[in-house]
Parts: C-alpha cells; structure tokens; sequence
C-alpha cells in the first residue's frame, strides 16, 4: 500500500534506501521522531527444528 500512495508504514530504511533516494517512498514525519529499534532474540528451552536453528545461528553471528 505504501508504495501505492495509499497508506503510511513503517520500514526498514536499509530496505527503502533506493526508493527514498529515487523519491518513491518520503518520510512522513520529520527527524525527530525517528527512533531507534532493538529487536532481542532469546532461545527456547525446546530443541529447534533444522530450518529454526539455522536461523537462529545466522541471528547469532550477526549480532557479534
């Protein structure tokens, strides 16, 4: 919808850069409400699935 024009979203800019640069996609707000995110992954105390666990092992490395 956002890239319709017919709605405001929240994405992640790193994946609009090219949009925003192009000026498909404008920031609805100013800076100032801008604010940073964390997202916390913690494991479960059941085995994973295969697909899971190398998910979880790429959240992993990516966060060292």
């Amino acid at each position: 919808m956002n890239f319709d024009g017919r709605g405001v979203g929240w994405r992640q800019v790193s994946l609009i850069a090219i949009e925003l640069k192009c000026d498909q996609l404008v920031y609805a707000v100013g800076p100032d409400w801008k604010i940073d995110l964390q997202i916390r992954l913690f494991p479960g105390s059941i085995s994973l699935l295969p697909a899971a666990e190398v998910f979880w092992q790429q959240a992993v490395s990516l966060s060292s």
